[in-house]
């Protein structure tokens, strides 16, 4: 759906965590802000990755745990649907 790579991998299970995704078409460079970091744009995807381990690790502590509490994470994209234009 985005046409990025994003979502962490692993032998393992490694989405403990419901992830809600909102896409936004926009103008100029494409960025990610995350719903408990709103003041902060992620332009790199490997730094979105990696926000999206560390977010997960604070709320589930061990390894095979899960939780019901999501991640919020927002693309601002020139890419997307104009449907949903800001």
């Amino acid at each position: 759906i985005v046409g990025r790579d994003f979502l962490p991998r692993g032998g393992n299970m490694v989405t403990k965590r419901p992830l809600v995704l909102q896409l936004i078409t926009s103008q100029g460079q494409e960025y990610a802000i995350f719903g408990h970091k709103p003041q902060q744009r992620f332009i790199n995807y490997a730094d979105v990755r990696a926000e999206i381990e560390n977010d997960t690790k604070a709320i589930v502590r061990d390894d095979m745990g899960v939780s019901s509490l999501p991640i919020n994470l927002t693309i601002f994209s020139p890419h997307g649907n104009n449907k949903y234009k800001n």
